[in-house]
């Protein structure tokens, strides 16, 4: 069981629910969350006890804490004393929360700096520096395009870069004081979402099931491709064919054409010397 409204499992809530349930754990400490409106739990066991817990502490700024009751670590021996769980071989989720968890118990996970293609930026101003001049600079732009500075504690706003790739912006204030900032503009996320097309879409691509072959493994598609090309080699059952003809043909003439016993001459005489 998984809250996955929270901003650790708020990217791929489907992918991480299905890989983190085939995760073998061992043993874990049994633990009873305290009671109140700053304790949660995020991730349960199969037997409902608390995998990961959350308290955050009120303030003016608030304060969090993350409670694994497993290790986040494995060992080699998984009949070892010390070997807790699998969790660090789970593949990439292992990486994605120790990376997202980081900036959440840091504050920082308001900061964003990686955007998609067509998605307008919004980047950080501090109030208590005046940048007067700001001059974006794109990954396939020849000269920097300028902006006008937000206004009070507004960010700082980027309509829609379109260029995939590092985009630089430089913010400059009266005295010459100048600060460089940056974010990423990356492919949408749908252009890396691929699906299997269905026998229908297939039929319709192709004009029907003739026009095309489906390859299941690597053997079957090197035997499709082969047989497209060269065609399909029935030399050697000719040569088999040709082996029973004459196979057949052999035995057919040992029975109806053996050779008889040469018989003596009716009315034929015999000399004696």
């Amino acid at each position: 069981m998984s809250d996955f409204t929270h901003p650790l499992f708020r990217a791929y809530p489907k992918e991480l629910d299905a890989l983190l349930s085939a995760v073998p754990v061992f043993r874990y400490w049994v633990v009873k969350p305290s009671e109140g409106a700053g304790t949660r739990t995020l991730l349960s066991y199969v037997d409902s006890a608390p995998a990961l817990i959350e308290r955050t502490f009120r303030g003016p700024k608030t304060g969090r804490v993350l409670l694994w009751t497993t290790p986040l670590a494995r060992r080699a021996d998984t009949q070892s004393s010390a070997a807790w769980n699998e969790f660090p071989l789970a593949d990439w989720p292992f990486f994605h929360l120790m990376n997202q968890t980081v900036p959440y118990l840091s504050g920082t996970t308001s900061e964003r700096w990686n955007y998609e293609a067509g998605e307008e930026v919004s980047l950080p101003n501090d109030p208590t520096r005046r940048f007067t001049n700001y001059s974006v600079l794109g990954p396939e732009s020849k000269a920097p395009y300028r902006l006008s500075p937000p206004t009070g504690n507004e960010p700082l706003a980027v309509p829609a870069p379109q260029f995939v790739g590092q985009w630089k912006v430089t913010a400059s204030a009266s005295d010459g004081k100048a600060e460089t900032l940056g974010f990423s503009v990356n492919p949408p996320v749908v252009e890396s979402e691929f699906l299997p097309l269905e026998k229908g879409h297939l039929d319709l691509l192709f004009g029907g099931k003739d026009g095309y072959k489906l390859a299941d493994s690597p053997e079957s598609l090197e035997s499709i491709v082969r047989i497209a090309q060269v065609g399909r080699e029935i030399f050697p059952w000719i040569m088999f064919l040709i082996l029973m003809l004459v196979t057949a043909e052999g035995l057919l003439a040992n029975r109806f054409y053996r050779e008889s016993t040469p018989r003596t001459a009716v009315g034929a005489t015999s000399t004696a010397a």
